[in-house]
């Protein structure tokens, strides 16, 4: 249902028709592109009627809104596909100049739904900006844009591709929060006050690596967290940003097989060992799983033996897998592996990087308490 006021008082003031008012915000999702051109060519005119009358003071006046703020209140407006009428060429813009195309006063675009491509690209916000609740069922452009003012897109739902490249906000809020994300794109962005907590996919689950276009993108929000000091989030992003670089490595075609497995095989074993070193409970599935096969391969039994033997002397079976494992034995007179070196030196050099993997995971873990 549509809310919002200041259009109906443009109705009301009889400032646009009533079919006017409904095609704003009727349901765009079965307008064919040939059918419905007319109908696009009609939605587009009415809202730049509308954008114009809301940038005059006098028509504010005269429709009672001078009380209110000074803005373009574009919400809950239904936008067809934005690839006839991109944003920045005829309809969508504010005011033009040589510099790019300017909203120079607060704009609200909260709670729309945008149907298709939207287009905002090479656009300057002089001043807030809300997109609070909109929902995108297409790709959506904002690029090449300098937001001047606190830009918020709390609770924004976007189906597909999002970008922001080359997109600034250096002294104000940048507030993107709650969002479901299809795939982002923030290269070579710049949004020093920027919130991207509670981030999510679609689906209402936690977001991976296939919802971030580049891994430039994740360091950038793995940064912002790093620099809020928010280490929990900020090694989730680290995790998703260490996985995305595998995925680089695997994919290159300028990179040998040989320089693909030294590049790759440290980080394997850190994601399958500690999960890049955020899963303590992981190194200790994993320490008690060599210790067990260290065991069974020092004293050549089978682990359905193991398994009867431990029922029934659990602490000797304990102590025994210990002595095996514990790297701090090669001090001793008595050295268990003295006739077997080289199984000495493997088995006390995994040892020493499990109980490195586990302090480090571990002292992760209450860092994020």
């Amino acid at each position: 249902m549509n809310k919002n006021k200041t259009i109906e008082r443009l109705l009301d003031f009889n400032k646009i028709t009533e079919e006017e008012y409904l095609l704003l915000f009727c349901d765009k999702s079965t307008w064919d592109k040939n059918i419905s051109f007319n109908k696009e060519k009609k939605f587009w005119e009415t809202f730049s009627k509308i954008k114009h009358i809301l940038s005059k003071k006098s028509n504010l006046k005269e429709l009672k809104l001078y009380h209110q703020k000074s803005q373009y209140d574009f919400s809950y407006i239904a936008f067809p596909d934005m690839k006839n009428y991109p944003i920045y060429e005829e309809y969508l813009t504010a005011e033009d100049n040589n510099d790019g195309y300017i909203y120079s006063k607060s704009t609200n675009f909260s709670y729309c739904k945008f149907y298709g491509q939207a287009n905002f690209n090479n656009v300057i916000f002089e001043d807030e900006v809300i997109f609070d609740n909109s929902v995108f069922f297409g790709d959506a452009d904002f690029s090449e844009i300098i937001f001047e003012g606190d830009t918020f897109f709390r609770n924004v739902i976007f189906h597909k591709n999002v970008t922001f490249e080359n997109s600034f906000c250096k002294d104000y809020t940048f507030d993107f929060s709650d969002v479901k994300l299809g795939k982002l794109k923030l290269d070579k962005s710049l949004f020093v006050h920027a919130n991207y907590l509670n981030l999510l996919n679609i689906n209402n689950k936690q977001v991976f690596k296939n919802n971030f276009a580049t891994r430039e993108t994740v360091r950038i929000i793995k940064s912002r967290f790093q620099e809020q000091k928010n280490t929990k989030d900020e090694y989730t992003f680290f995790v998703i940003e260490q996985n995305m670089f595998i995925k680089e490595i695997f994919d290159s075609e300028s990179l040998s097989y040989y320089n693909k497995l030294i590049k790759l095989l440290p980080l394997i074993i850190d994601k399958c060992i500690s999960n890049f070193g955020t899963d303590w409970i992981r190194v200790i599935l994993w320490m008690i799983a060599f210790s067990i096969l260290i065991f069974l391969i020092h004293n050549n039994i089978n682990l359905t033996d193991f398994i009867k033997d431990f029922q029934n002397n659990k602490l000797y079976l304990v102590n025994e897998v210990i002595k095996l494992i514990n790297p701090f034995t090669i001090f001793r007179k008595n050295d268990i592996y003295i006739n077997n070196e080289l199984m000495g030196i493997i088995v006390r050099t995994i040892s020493i990087y499990l109980i490195w993997q586990f302090s480090k995971s571990f002292r992760l873990s209450t860092k994020n308490r």
